[in-house]
């Protein structure tokens, strides 16, 4: 049976990382490696939502691919999803080292806008399985 309330819960942790980021859009005053973490904090607390939703325990895990192929083997639509997988160094690597700015930088507002998304269709799932809670999460 689907954990509704770990799932919002992760959920509501996730949009404390979101609302951080809609501020973080000044290069200057935010580096990279603080945005970063957030985005990738955002990410994977909305996955791990979303695992909830599929009665999957989240595992206590920074990889975003470990959560994609969970979500997957769930028989969630992650393709496009997949690129997320690259901020997983943000969580840990990037905040005890500097983040080589010979690197690309982020697009800020691209990724705000993809976790944006993200949450919008965890909160979406969360709706349809509280309307009907044998509905399977890769059907919303």
């Amino acid at each position: 049976m689907p954990d509704i309330e770990s799932a919002r819960g992760y959920l509501a942790a996730a949009r404390r990382d979101a609302m951080a980021l809609a501020n973080m859009f000044d290069d200057h005053a935010f580096p990279l490696e603080i945005f970063g973490f957030h985005v990738q904090q955002a990410i994977e607390k909305g996955l791990k939502s979303w695992l909830c939703l599929c009665d999957v325990q989240p595992p206590q895990s920074h990889n975003l691919r470990h959560l994609l192929v969970l979500l997957e083997s769930c028989g969630v639509p992650i393709d496009n999803l997949w690129e997320m997988v690259a901020l997983s160094a943000f969580a840990v690597q990037f905040r005890y080292e500097a983040f080589d700015f010979m690197d690309d930088p982020l697009d800020r507002r691209y990724w705000s806008s993809k976790v944006e998304i993200l949450l919008a269709d965890v909160e979406q799932q969360i709706t349809a399985t509280i309307a009907d809670p044998a509905q399977s999460p890769s059907q919303g």
